[in-house]
C-alpha cells in the first residue's frame, strides 16, 4: 500500500510537472532477440527470461544469452512462460506443441516421451501450462481436451473449453471462456460461475481470493467467499493482459494505453494508476526485488524498480543544463540554469525567476539562501538579490564573472574572474580585497574564510596574504571547491589531484592529505562537492556522482542508476534525497531505496576458454550442482569469467571483488607449482584478492596447472555486497611433463647418476690412497737398507787398521739410527724433536768417522715446538748425501742445517762446502754414471706421494752455492711445508692416525 501511494503521487506529480521515473530499458541494441517481447518471468535462481518474436533470451543483469531453432526451439515466437517447482520453463511458442527448458537444454516431443504422447486437435496457437499442489502439470489449449501428468503417466480429461487452472483462496478453479469451475476430482467439476458476456476472454488474474477477468471491451472484478462468486466491479474498458504483483494490486498491460495499476484494497476499478502511457505493452512481471517488468511491442522491455530515481523532463525547464542547487529553510528547492534563471520548486508548484542574459548565456554559478523569501545569485553577469516578498531583484552589475560567493553575516565575500572581494549588505559597497583572479570560497569550522585561485590558497586570518600553496605544492593548482570538513579541517578540490583534506589551525594549514591515494580507484574531474553532518561528502564529477563515508566507503551513481546525464555539474544532499544537477536536467535520487540488505544473488555465470585454436563457453548456470568443480584441459588459455549479480535495480552499475585460493590438486597429478602455492597459502603468503569494475575477469593467458578456488562477491553502488556470493573450484589439468613425478623421477636418476659418480670417485680416491700409502711405506722400505749399507762401509774403517774404542761407540751410535729408522719408516709424521735427535745422532755417527776433518752445526732448533709434526725419514736423505757428496776436498767438511719458522711456514736448510751439485753431477756423467742419486730418487718420490696423499704444499729446493757466489762452493738444499696441514690431514683421516704419531 505504502509503494502504490508513493507511485501514485509520483504519477500525479508527473502529471503535474512533466517528471519520470528512470526506467530501465533494454531492446535489441542491448542483446534482445527482438523488440516486440510476448512475455517474461524470473526463474528460481534469479534470472530473467523474456520471450519474443524472434527467439527465447535469459538475462543475467549484464548480457543476453538467446535460443532460437538451432538449440531446438519448435518456433521462434515464445508466447508465454511459467516455470514449474522442479525449475522447468514452460514455453508456450506459436507451434502449439509443448516444450520447456531445463539444465541448458530444450525438450520438445522429440527428447521426451511424455511430452509424445499430448494430441491436440489444432497444432498452430499456443498453450497454458498449470501446476496444482500435488505437483501434477495440467495442459490446456482452449478446446475441450485436457491433460495431466505426474510426469510418470499421461491422463486426459474433457471440460467445457478451460485455459487455466488456478488457486483461489483454498480451493482450485478452471477457468474457461464463460465460466469458472471448481475442481472436485481431476475429472470431475462444479460450476461456480457463469459469464454473460458474449466475447473471448483474454486475461484471468486471481489475488487471493480476488479474481479479475479481462474481455475485449469490459473487465471485471470478482470475490470467491462462501462457495460463491460475486461480482464486485465492472468497468467498460478495452482489455488486455492482467497480472497479480506480490503486493495483491492488479496490473493491466494493454497495447494502446500503457500499463495500469488497481489497488483500493481491490475492492472497485477506481482510482487507477497509469505507468508508460505512450508505450504499446504486452504484459507486465516482477523480479524478487520488487522491479516491475514492462513487455512492449515494438521497443523491447522497461523496468521500474521501487524507489526509481526522478528525472525532470526537459520542458520542465528553459534550459536543461542545470549549475547550481540550494534548500532555503522552508524546504523550497532553488534550481540555477545556465541562461540566468531561478527555479522554485516547491511540492507540485514551481516559480522562474528570470535574470535575463546579453548574449544568452549566464550561468547561475551559486545561490545562497537569505531566509525563507531571500536569495543571492552569483552568475557570469554580476550578483543578484531575490526579495520574494516584492517580487524585485536587485542586480549588482559588474565587468566580471563571479565563480563563488560565500555570506559572513553582514558581508558577502565573492571570487570572481578579476578579483576577490566582500560587498557590505547594509550600505551595498563593494570592497576589493586582492586583485586576481579567484575560483573558490569556503570557511572551516572557526568560521575562517578560505579563497582559492588559480596557484593556491589563501586564508582571511592573515588577509589573504599567505598562498599555502608555496608551502603545500599539492595545493598550487587551481582550486575548485572547499567546504568544511568537520572541526580542524577543510575540503579542497583541484583538477589535478581531485579530493584533499587539509588540517587547518587558526587560520593556517597543518597538513595536506591526497583522498585518491587511500581509495581503490581514484576519483578526477569533480566540479563540486556537498557534505553532510555526519561527515559524508559528495562529488559531482562527469562520470556521474561519487560519495565517502569516513571508512573510505565509495558510492557511486551514474545514468545506469537513472541520473538524466553522466556529467553532473552539482549536487545537493537534502535528508534520504540526492538533487543532482546535469547537463541534460534535474535528478532526484531518494537513498533509502538504495541502502539494501544485499539480498541479490552473485554468479559466475559463463567460462570461456580457447584449446586447440577453439573457443568454448561453459554455461555455469544451466546445472547447477553442488559439486561445483570445472575441470580444463591441459591445452585451455586465455580463460575469462562472465560475473553476474542479480541486483537488476543497479542497472549493471556492479563491481566484484574476486578472492582466489591456489588448492591442492589430487596427488597424482601434483604440480611443483601448485605445491608450492598451496604451501604458500596454508602459510597465509598468497591470497589474492581483486577488484574489478567489469563484469569479466580473466585468469590469464597461460593458467598454470593447479585447483583454484574462486569467490565472487558482486557489490552495488550503495557498496552494499552481495550476501550470497558465488564460489567455484577450477581444476587446470598439467601436461604430463609438468607433474611433479617427472620432475622426481628425473631429479631421483640425476642424484642416482650423481650418487654413482661419487661412489667411483670415491673408490678411485681410496684406491689412489691406498696406493700412495703402499707406494710411500716401499719408499721407506727402501731408504733403509740404503742407509744400513752406507753404514757398514763406515764400520769397516774402524776394523782395519782396527780401533775398538770407536767402532763400539759408532756401532752403538748406528745401533739406535737403524732402530729409530726401522721405527719410523712404520710412520708417516713425527714429532720435530724426535727427527732433532736422529739427526744429532747421525751427525755424531759421521764426525766419529771423519774425526776433525768434520764439523757441523745445527741452528734454529729451539724456535721448532718439539711437539710439532713433520714427515718421517724427511731429512735422512739429505744428511746421508751431505756426508757422502758433500765432504770438502782440501779443506775440513763443514754442514750447517736450519731450521725457520716464518709465519705459518716451515723451511729445513741444510748447507754443505763440498764440490757442489754441479760439479758431482759432471764427474759422475765423466764416469759414466748418468742416473741421479738413489737417495734423492727416493726423496722426490716420497714427496710427491705425500703431497698427492696429504696436499701438505711440501717443496724441494738443490741449490748449487757457486750460483749465488762464485767464490762459494758446495750444495744448499732447502725443504719447506706447512706443519698446519699436517694437522689437518690427520684429523681428516682419524682411520690412520694411530700409524702417523
Amino acid at each position: 500500500m505504502r509503494l502504490l501511494l508513493i507511485l501514485f503521487c509520483l504519477c500525479l506529480f508527473c502529471d503535474a510537472h512533466a517528471q519520470s521515473p528512470a526506467y530501465i530499458h533494454y531492446g535489441v541494441r542491448d542483446g534482445l532477440p527482438g523488440n516486440l517481447v510476448y512475455c517474461g518471468l524470473q526463474d528460481h535462481l534469479g534470472l530473467l527470461w523474456f520471450g519474443t518474436d524472434k527467439g527465447l533470451a535469459n538475462f543475467d543483469g549484464f548480457r543476453f544469452r538467446t535460443f532460437d531453432l538451432g538449440d531446438g526451439l519448435p518456433d521462434l515466437e515464445v508466447l508465454d512462460m511459467k516455470e514449474d517447482s522442479h525449475g522447468r520453463i514452460w514455453l508456450s511458442c506459436f507451434r502449439q506443441k509443448p516444450c520447456y527448458f531445463y539444465n541448458g537444454r530444450i525438450y520438445t516431443d522429440k527428447q521426451d516421451s511424455i511430452l509424445s504422447k499430448i494430441e491436440f486437435s489444432s497444432t498452430a496457437g499456443s498453450y497454458n501450462v498449470s501446476e496444482d499442489d500435488h505437483g501434477n502439470l495440467w495442459f490446456f489449449a482452449g478446446k475441450r481436451e485436457v491433460f495431466y501428468t505426474d510426469w510418470t503417466t499421461l491422463h486426459k480429461t474433457d471440460f467445457f473449453w478451460p485455459i487455466r487452472l488456478d488457486k483461489v483462496g483454498d480451493d482450485y478453479m478452471f477457468f474457461s471462456e464463460f465460466s469458472i469451475d471448481k475442481r472436485i476430482t481431476n475429472d470431475s467439476v462444479i460450476v461456480v460461475y457463469k459469464s454473460n458476456y458474449p466475447e473471448n476472454l483474454s486475461s484471468i488474474a486471481i489475488s487471493q481470493n480476488k479474481i479479475v477477468r479481462s474481455y475485449n471491451t469490459k473487465i471485471e472484478l470478482l470475490e470467491w467467499r462462501n462457495n460463491q462468486i460475486t461480482l464486485l466491479d465492472s468497468m467498460n474498458k478495452n482489455g488486455g493482459r492482467f497480472f497479480t504483483d506480490r503486493k495483491g494490486r492488479f496490473w493491466l498491460s494493454t497495447p494502446y494505453d500503457g500499463a495500469i495499476c488497481f489497488d483500493n484494497d481491490q475492492q472497485n476499478f477506481s482510482n487507477p494508476v497509469r505507468f508508460l502511457p505512450n508505450k504499446k505493452l504486452t504484459s507486465i512481471f516482477e523480479d524478487a526485488q520488487g522491479t516491475l517488468w514492462f513487455c512492449t511491442l515494438d521497443e523491447g522491455v522497461f523496468g521500474l524498480p521501487e524507489n526509481a530515481p526522478i528525472n525532470f523532463q526537459l520542458d520542465f525547464f528553459p534550459s536543461k543544463n542545470i549549475r547550481s542547487l540550494a534548500r532555503c529553510p522552508n524546504g523550497n528547492l532553488l534550481v540555477g540554469d545556465d541562461i540566468g534563471n531561478v527555479h522554485i520548486l516547491r511540492h507540485n508548484d514551481k516559480k522562474t525567476i528570470s535574470f535575463g542574459s546579453i548574449d544568452g548565456s549566464n550561468l547561475i554559478r551559486q545561490i545562497i539562501p537569505n531566509d525563507e523569501n531571500c536569495f543571492w545569485a552569483a552568475s557570469d553577469e554580476g550578483l543578484y538579490f531575490y526579495d520574494r516578498k516584492t517580487g524585485h531583484f536587485i542586480h549588482f552589475p559588474r565587468q566580471e564573472s563571479f565563480k563563488s560567493i560565500l555570506q559572513q553575516k553582514d558581508v558577502i565575500y565573492f571570487a570572481s574572474s578579476s578579483n576577490l572581494g566582500a560587498l557590505s549588505i547594509s550600505n551595498n559597497i563593494f570592497t576589493i580585497l586582492i586583485r586576481k583572479r579567484f575560483t573558490a570560497l569556503g570557511t572551516d569550522a572557526d568560521h575562517n574564510t578560505w579563497a582559492g585561485n588559480m596557484v593556491g590558497i589563501f586564508s582571511q586570518s592573515d588577509s589573504f596574504k599567505i598562498n599555502w600553496g608555496d608551502r603545500f605544492p599539492i595545493l598550487k593548482s587551481r582550486i575548485t571547491a572547499i567546504r568544511e570538513a568537520g572541526p580542524g579541517q577543510i575540503w579542497v578540490v583541484t583538477p589535478e589531484n581531485g579530493l584533499l583534506r587539509a588540517t587547518v589551525e587558526s587560520g593556517k594549514i597543518i597538513k595536506v592529505e591526497e583522498i585518491n591515494r587511500l581509495l581503490k580507484s581514484p576519483i578526477l574531474n569533480i566540479q563540486s562537492i556537498c557534505t553532510e553532518p555526519n561527515g559524508d561528502v559528495w562529488m559531482a564529477t562527469n562520470k556521474g556522482i561519487y560519495g565517502i563515508n569516513k571508512s573510505y566507503q565509495v558510492w557511486h551513481f551514474d545514468s545506469h542508476d537513472g541520473l538524466a546525464d553522466d556529467d553532473v555539474n552539482c549536487i545537493f544532499i537534502d535528508q534520504d534525497t540526492i538533487w543532482a544537477g546535469t547537463v541534460s536536467g534535474l535528478s532526484k535520487i531518494t537513498r533509502n531505496g538504495l541502502k539494501e540488505s544485499g539480498n541479490y544473488k552473485t554468479f559466475i555465470s559463463n567460462v570461456v576458454y580457447q584449446s586447440n585454436s577453439a573457443t568454448f563457453t561453459l554455461h555455469l548456470l544451466d546445472s547447477l550442482t553442488t559439486h561445483r568443480e570445472i575441470v580444463l584441459n591441459s591445452d585451455a588459455k586465455n580463460i575469462e569469467l562472465n560475473l553476474a549479480g542479480l541486483d537488476y535495480r543497479s542497472r549493471g552499475n556492479l563491481h566484484f571483488d574476486i578472492e582466489q585460493n591456489i588448492l591442492l590438486l589430487p596427488f597424482y597429478d601434483w604440480t611443483v607449482g601448485n605445491l608450492a602455492g598451496w604451501i604458500a597459502g596454508r602459510l597465509g603468503g598468497l591470497k589474492n584478492i581483486s577488484h574489478v569494475e567489469s563484469p569479466s575477469f580473466s585468469l590469464g593467458a597461460y593458467l598454470p596447472p593447479g585447483r583454484y578456488q574462486i569467490r565472487v562477491t558482486a557489490v552495488n553502488a550503495s557498496a552494499q555486497p552481495s550476501n550470497q556470493p558465488d564460489t567455484w573450484v577450477f581444476l587446470k589439468q598439467p601436461h604430463w611433463y609438468e607433474l611433479i613425478w617427472f620432475y622426481l623421477l628425473i631429479l631421483s636418476l640425476l642424484v642416482t647418476g650423481i650418487r654413482q659418480y661419487y661412489k667411483a670417485r670415491i673408490a678411485y680416491r681410496e684406491a689412489s690412497a691406498s696406493a700412495a700409502t703402499l707406494q710411500l711405506q716401499a719408499l721407506q722400505g727402501q731408504m733403509n737398507p740404503h742407509f744400513i749399507g752406507n753404514s757398514i762401509n763406515a764400520i769397516q774403517q774402524f776394523l782395519h787398521p782396527p780401533d775398538p774404542i770407536k767402532a763400539s761407540e759408532y756401532i752403538s751410535l748406528f745401533t739406535r739410527l737403524l732402530r729409530r729408522t726401522m721405527l719410523f719408516s712404520e710412520q708417516t709424521f713425527i714429532p720435530f724433536s724426535e727427527e732433532l735427535l736422529y739427526c744429532q745422532e747421525y751427525f755424531k755417527m759421521v764426525q766419529l768417522r771423519f774425526e776433525d776433518k768434520f764439523n757441523y752445526e745445527i741452528i734454529g732448533a729451539d724456535q721448532i715446538a718439539p711437539n710439532t709434526l713433520i714427515p718421517s725419514m724427511l731429512l735422512q736423505p739429505f744428511l746421508e748425501n751431505a756426508t757422502i757428496h758433500g765432504l770438502a776436498q782440501e779443506e775440513d767438511s763443514h754442514i750447517e742445517l736450519r731450521f725457520e719458522m716464518e709465519q705459518e711456514m716451515l723451511r729445513f736448510t741444510l748447507t754443505d762446502n763440498g764440490l757442489g751439485f754441479k760439479e758431482t753431477q759432471r764427474l759422475k756423467q765423466l764416469s759414466g754414471l748418468k742416473r741421479e742419486s738413489k737417495g734423492l730418487e727416493v726423496l722426490r718420490k716420497k714427496i710427491y706421494a705425500l703431497n698427492r696423499l696429504y696436499n701438505l704444499d711440501l717443496s724441494l729446493e738443490i741449490q748449487d752455492r757457486s750460483d749465488a757466489r762464485e767464490a762459494e762452493h758446495g750444495t744448499r738444499v732447502t725443504l719447506t711445508f706447512t706443519p698446519e696441514k699436517i694437522w689437518k690431514a690427520i684429523t681428516a683421516k682419524p682411520e690412520t692416525s694411530t700409524s702417523q704419531r
